[in-house]
């Protein structure tokens, strides 16, 4: 007696078939977690399509390839976080958009500032700092922090030990809470 399989095993088999369709599908599927990873690693449109697309690509020429040892979602995610951390080799390390810069507080002007102009500006300052972390120390930190992963998971979608992921990120936390303590000077000095 066959076993049956779930609806997306059968899309996956029927992809690794050559049916376009079913690819299709999955990729309807997938392609709203795909894209929400790489805006976060990627802090732009452009590049996060990018990321998506060569992501569905490369996962179609490599479908074959794929045994089921994980679900597919993991396995997208993976090779979707394996395409931002080179992409993001690629750039230079502080390189950020123009319309990140303009987003940058006026300090001079914080005294005038609201509660919840303050907390809107952390916020800005939190993800400038998050944007200049080394690739793999953001995308430890995104996970965990942005997405609740354990970090066994986290070790899963980043192809390493649970021990690297862990090290990982606490990296990030220590190198954010330098990058932050400027800021954090600055508020408590100008309450």
């Amino acid at each position: 007696m066959e076993a049956h399989m779930d609806p997306e095993s059968e899309l996956v088999a029927a992809s690794q078939q050559g049916d376009w369709e079913a690819f299709g599908r999955l990729i309807v599927i997938h392609q709203e977690r795909i894209y929400g990873l790489a805006i976060r690693m990627m802090n732009n449109h452009h590049d996060a399509e990018d990321i998506v697309q060569e992501t569905f690509l490369l996962a179609y020429r490599k479908l074959n390839g794929f045994r089921g040892k994980s679900s597919l979602g993991t396995w997208l995610y993976r090779i979707a976080v394996n395409l931002c951390l080179s992409k993001a080799r690629k750039k230079k390390p502080l390189e950020m958009e123009e319309e990140e810069i303009s987003r940058l507080p006026d300090h001079e002007h914080r005294s005038s500032l609201s509660l919840l102009a303050q907390a809107e500006e952390w916020k800005q300052n939190l993800s400038l700092a998050v944007a200049k972390l080394p690739p793999r120390q953001r995308m430890c930190f995104l996970l965990r922090n942005r997405e609740d992963l354990s970090y066994r998971e986290i070790s899963e979608r980043m192809g390493c030990r649970e021990g690297t992921a862990k090290a990982l990120h606490h990296q990030a936390l220590r190198s954010l809470r330098n990058l932050l303590s400027k800021y954090m000077e600055d508020t408590h000095a100008n309450p």
